[in-house]
């Protein structure tokens, strides 16, 4: 059939081309045209069938040892599916203690977060704390040193104090003498003259 639609088609061109080089010289001699076209037609139709029977040999060979390679490749995966299954149960398992282990890290997580937040509060509290305490400690300095400058003077001055304080002591024991009607007269200075002459 195909050699027929190659013959029809060939008879076809052969008649319809005009006007080309070949078919010039090919006019003297149709017979010779059609014949060079069969012979063109033949090499390509025995190109096509040797292709043909290449990729039907091919495809012979695989339906021959294919069956073979699809059998033994479906065993060898029946063979695998168990293994397979326990390997997913055991990434589903796997999964499962990593979804606890996170929930349990988020529950620490949380927990650590609210610690934190609390001791944020206690060590801001504890701040102020300090200072109104450092405040305080700078005020008893200072009241130390006024205390320390006190001292230190009453303490330089003490001897001096002491001397004044008993001449005083020892003035109001005579002026009490005096008043009492003791007779200094033989202690009399400017001060008595003074006061006799009245």
């Amino acid at each position: 059939m195909a050699v027929r639609c190659c013959l029809a088609a060939a008879l076809v061109l052969a008649a319809g081309a005009h006007g080309s080089s070949e078919q010039a010289a090919s006019r003297s001699n149709p017979l010779r045209k059609v014949v060079t076209l069969l012979q063109t037609m033949q090499k390509k139709v025995t190109t096509e069938g040797e292709a043909e029977k290449d990729l039907f040999e091919k495809f012979m060979c695989y339906c021959k040892t294919g069956g073979g390679d699809l059998s033994s490749s479906i065993s060898s995966a029946d063979s695998k599916v168990p293994a397979v299954g326990s390997e997913i149960e055991a990434a589903e398992a796997t999964m499962s203690d990593a979804a606890d282990k996170r929930a349990q890290n988020s529950k620490s997580l949380t927990e650590k977060d609210s610690f934190k937040a609390d001791f944020e509060t206690a060590l801001q509290g504890h701040g102020e704390a300090k200072k109104s305490a450092v405040s305080e400690l700078m005020a008893t300095d200072k009241y130390i040193s006024s205390l320390h400058a006190e001292c230190d003077w009453l303490l330089q001055y003490f001897d001096v104090r002491k001397a004044a304080r008993a001449d005083e002591v020892d003035a109001l024991t005579r002026a009490k003498a005096v008043l009492s009607g003791a007779d200094y007269a033989l202690l009399q200075t400017r001060t008595s003259g003074f006061l006799s002459r009245k």
